[in-house]
């Protein structure tokens, strides 16, 4: 009983690499020409979709901001997005986000990519540019934030003239001083190496006041402005190979059908079962040889 069972499960293996051998070519070609008319359907049914591309040097922060309502609204309305559009604002900025508009952080550096799709190329490059120069306005300080800057500003440079001013004393005192009679030198000393660090932090928090009055995003974080659009094909290839797959697995399963049914036609055992199946679908019924 083992080796009969062993013999069948070898005889069926060898049943299924006949069927695929003698159907190779039809499994083949087959689905590959109905890949190529899916392909030319999809192409001529649907416009072309293109897409371009901008990198920024910016946080996580000023990554979000990029995808809010100020940001895109302002970009909507200073470009042709909503040429033709009747909706609301905030309708069009809901399908601009699910469809066309996208922030993703690049795998391989700090900086991030903005993308916009389009059917329209250069509608599509427009509107990266505005979004880009509205993310550059929105991240510039309001009115009370810039007065609170201003006030810093003046409150680090009169702090920054005191520490100079005392710097000059001492260097003053130094000067003076005999190289015999350094008394208090090392205490002078000490001091100096204090006010410089003081004074060294009080400009580098006016650079950095200074910075704050352009906003957080500026022209020159723009690492590569936007691309060229270009057409994305990638949404043509999932539905393509999907009819490739499907249709060739139909074909192996039909392929299956037909060597059973021969096999069991001249099976005169099997004959009934073969000729309900047939009469199932109003064939005509095989008669045994």
């Amino acid at each position: 009983m083992v080796d009969d069972r062993g013999l069948d499960d070898e005889i069926s293996l060898l049943d299924i690499a006949v069927v695929v051998a003698e159907n190779w070519l039809l499994l083949i070609i087959v689905p590959l020409l109905a890949g190529a008319v899916a392909y030319g359907v999809i192409s001529a049914t649907n416009h072309g979709v293109y897409e371009t591309e901008a990198i920024l040097s910016i946080d996580q922060r000023e990554a979000a901001l990029a995808l809010a309502a100020p940001v895109l609204d302002k970009a909507m309305l200073e470009s042709s997005y909503l040429q033709g559009y009747s909706g609301s604002l905030s309708q069009a900025r809901r399908l601009l986000l699910e469809d066309s508009f996208t922030v993703k952080k690049d795998t391989n550096s700090e900086f991030y990519r903005l993308s916009v799709r389009d059917e329209d190329p250069q509608k599509a490059e427009e509107l990266l540019d505005a979004i880009i120069d509205a993310l550059v306005v929105t991240s510039a300080p309001n009115q009370v934030e810039l007065a609170r800057i201003n006030r810093s500003i003046e409150q680090a440079s009169a702090s920054l003239q005191e520490l100079e001013s005392g710097l000059t004393n001492i260097n003053a005192i130094l000067a003076r001083t005999d190289d015999g009679a350094a008394v208090g030198g090392g205490e002078l000393g000490a001091a100096v190496v204090s006010l410089v660090s003081s004074i060294e932090q009080r400009r580098a928090e006016l650079d950095r006041l200074e910075l704050a009055k352009e906003g957080s995003v500026r022209p020159e974080d723009v690492v590569q402005p936007p691309t060229q659009a270009l057409v994305n094909s990638r949404g043509l290839l999932m539905p393509v190979a999907a009819t490739v797959l499907g249709v060739g697995f139909v074909l192996l399963i039909l392929a299956f059908i037909r060597e059973g049914f021969r096999n069991a036609g001249n099976d005169p055992s099997r004959l009934a079962q073969v000729n309900r199946i047939r009469r199932a679908f109003w064939l005509k019924p095989l008669t045994a040889r």
